[in-house]
C-alpha cells in the first residue's frame, strides 16, 4: 500500500516561510550588543529631524489622496478624505506588502464605486512605486551593486515611466479608463455591469498629483538620510536613497510584516563595504520612525479625523 508523501506548497506560503527564514539568517548573525550600543549613541536632532520629515511626507500624502478625490474647498470632505488615507496607511505599515490600503476602496459604498476607488489607490501607488524603480535604478548605476547590463538599465527605466504614465492616465484619460473597463469586464462575468468613473481629473490637478507624489517620495528619503546620519552612517543622500529603495521595492512582496528581514538583508547588501552593527541600527531606525512611529502617528490623526468628521456629519444631519 503506498502512501502518498507529496506535499503541495502554495507560492504565498512559499514568500512567507522565505520571509522567516530572511529573518531568522539576520537575528543569528546580528551582535545586538554592538548594534544597541550605536543606537544608544545616536544623534537626537538628526533623529528629529527625521520624525518632523516623516509627518510631513504623511500630510502631503493625505493631501494628494484628497485631491485625487476630486478634493473641494469644503472643510468636511477633506478632513473625510485625509482621515481616510491617515487610517489605511496606519493599517498598510503592519501588514504585508502594504495590503491595509484596500481600507481606502472599503469605504466606499458598493461594488462600482469600490471598483473606481481601487483604481485611485492603483494610481496613488504606481506614481510611488514609478519613482521608487528610478531611485534604485539610479542606485546600481551609481554605486556599481552589481554587474547590470545597460538594456536591462534601460528595461527598469521603462518600466518606472510606464508606471508614471498609467497612473497618470487612469486619472486623466477617459480612453484610457474605457480601455481598462474592457479588461476588467473581460475578467469576470459578475463584473460586466461594472461602469468605471468617466470623469477625469483635470491635466492641472493630476500634474500636481504628481508633483506632491515627487515632494512625499522625497521627504521619505530625506527622513532616512537624517536616520543613517543619527546613527553615524556615512554614506551621501544618493546612496542612502539607493538603499531605502531597493528595499522598499522588496517589501512590497508579501513576505515580512514591515520589511523585517528583507530590510536587513538588503542594507547588508548595498552597504556591504559599512560597519555592520551601523547599518543594522540604521534599519532599526527605520522600523521605529518610518514603520512603527508613522504607522502610530497615522493611526492617532486617522481616528481623530474620522471623529471630527462623524461630528461634522451628525451636526450637518441635525441641522437639516
Amino acid at each position: 500500500m503506498r502512501i502518498k508523501t507529496h506535499v503541495k506548497i502554495k507560492p504565498f506560503v512559499l514568500l512567507r516561510l522565505i520571509g522567516i527564514a530572511m529573518f531568522l539568517i539576520v537575528l543569528m548573525r546580528v551582535d545586538f550588543v554592538k548594534v544597541l550600543d550605536v543606537v544608544k549613541k545616536a544623534s537626537p536632532e538628526f533623529f528629529l529631524l527625521a520624525i518632523v520629515f516623516q509627518i510631513l511626507l504623511l500630510l502631503i500624502k493625505s493631501i494628494r489622496w484628497h485631491i485625487m478625490n476630486y478634493g473641494k474647498a469644503n472643510s468636511n470632505v477633506r478632513i473625510r478624505n485625509m482621515g481616510r488615507f491617515f487610517e489605511s496607511y496606519a493599517l498598510g505599515v503592519i501588514t504585508p506588502g502594504r495590503l491595509g490600503e484596500v481600507v481606502k476602496a472599503g469605504h466606499e459604498v458598493g461594488l462600482e464605486n469600490k471598483i473606481n476607488s481601487a483604481l485611485k489607490v492603483v494610481a496613488e501607488r504606481g506614481f510611488d512605486v514609478a519613482i521608487f524603480v528610478l531611485i534604485a535604478t539610479a542606485a546600481f548605476y551609481y554605486m556599481n551593486l552589481a554587474h547590470v547590463d545597460n538594456w536591462l538599465l534601460i528595461l527598469f527605466i521603462a518600466v518606472g515611466l510606464l508606471l508614471l504614465i498609467s497612473s497618470y492616465l487612469i486619472l486623466s484619460s477617459v480612453t484610457f479608463l474605457q480601455f481598462v473597463q474592457r479588461v476588467i469586464n473581460k475578467l469576470s462575468v459578475r463584473l460586466e455591469s461594472i461602469n468605471l468613473n468617466k470623469k477625469p481629473i483635470s491635466h492641472v490637478r493630476v500634474s500636481l498629483i504628481l508633483i506632491l507624489s515627487i515632494l512625499s517620495n522625497f521627504s521619505y528619503f530625506i527622513s532616512c538620510w537624517f536616520l543613517s546620519k543619527s546613527v553615524h552612517l556615512d554614506l551621501d543622500f544618493i546612496t542612502i536613497s539607493g538603499g531605502v529603495a531597493i528595499s522598499g521595492l522588496l517589501n512590497m512582496l508579501p513576505i515580512t510584516v514591515a520589511g523585517l528581514g528583507t530590510r536587513e538583508v538588503t542594507f547588508l547588501t548595498v552597504f556591504r563595504a559599512t560597519a555592520e552593527s551601523s547599518v543594522l541600527a540604521f534599519s532599526f531606525m527605520m522600523l521605529i520612525v518610518a514603520q512603527i512611529g508613522g504607522g502610530l502617528i497615522a493611526m492617532v490623526l486617522g481616528q481623530l479625523f474620522l471623529l471630527i468628521d462623524k461630528h461634522n456629519s451628525k451636526k450637518l444631519k441635525n441641522y437639516e
